[in-house]
């Protein structure tokens, strides 16, 4: 099974062409870590301290699941342990990364989301009301693939159904995703967005969730039972697939 590359791909230097090649084969080893990086991560801060080492930390845990909660508050303080059991919980963990700077005062709560505006908390501080908050913002309108690829967050354990826009990276284009975001928002209660691409170091997840080419949609209602049901290398379809996808 050889690798499907764009077009768009085909057009760039050797050099970028080979480094593309490598960085779609691999893919298959990112999206099997997932990354493990649960828990609330204490954020370094430097001599200069701020928002410097914030973004720092972002950078380094965006990957893979693309929305990084962070929390600024004393140490020690009611809501520095509150967030403490939110990061423990397993569930939220596969939506978010966390961390938190300690400061002396105020406090804050902020996702940063890959390709997104970053979202700011403003309800109250309780462990329902944030845990629904960050279940909200934790999904970035249209995710779009690029070093890793979080499986249990939008496959193997979402409460949500997804719709995988199966394409090269390098079609995961600005138009395609403005056509795709007003149906996100439409549907964001059921179903999260996300491309994702066919590659031989993907083959296992297409076997077992159905995808066939790299130039498809599909629509799982219930993804973690499509995982359970899968007792064959022959899975069964998706519910909904479109073939062709287009800004149009």
């Amino acid at each position: 099974d050889r690798l499907m590359v764009s077009a768009a791909a085909m057009s760039l230097s050797p050099r970028r062409f080979q480094l593309f090649l490598i960085l779609e084969s691999f893919l298959i080893y990112l999206a099997r870590c997932g990354g493990e990086d649960f828990g609330l991560q204490l954020i370094p801060t430097g001599p200069a301290g701020g928002e410097d080492d914030v973004s720092a930390f972002v950078g380094e845990a965006v990957e893979p699941r693309h929305a990084v909660a962070v929390l600024t508050a004393s140490e020690g303080s009611k809501r520095h342990l509150l967030l403490q059991e939110l990061a423990d919980d397993r569930a939220l963990g596969q939506v978010v990364t966390f961390g938190v700077q300690y400061a002396r005062s105020g406090s804050s709560l902020r996702v940063f989301r890959h390709r997104y505006p970053t979202e700011v908390y403003r309800g109250k501080w309780t462990r329902g009301a944030i845990q629904k908050w960050l279940m909200q913002v934790g999904y970035p309108l249209v995710n779009r693939m690029s070093n890793q690829f979080a499986p249990a967050k939008y496959l193997s354990e979402s409460p949500f159904g997804v719709v995988l826009i199966v394409k090269p990276l390098g079609e995961q284009t600005d138009q395609l995703v403005e056509a795709l975001e007003s149906f996100a928002k439409k549907y964001s209660d059921r179903l999260k967005f996300s491309f994702f691409t066919r590659a031989p170091s993907t083959q296992q997840l297409c076997d077992t969730f159905g995808i066939w080419s790299n130039d498809e949609l599909l629509i799982l209602e219930e993804p973690t039972y499509i995982r359970k049901r899968s007792h064959s290398h022959v899975p069964g379809p998706p519910k909904y697939r479109l073939e062709g996808v287009t800004p149009r």
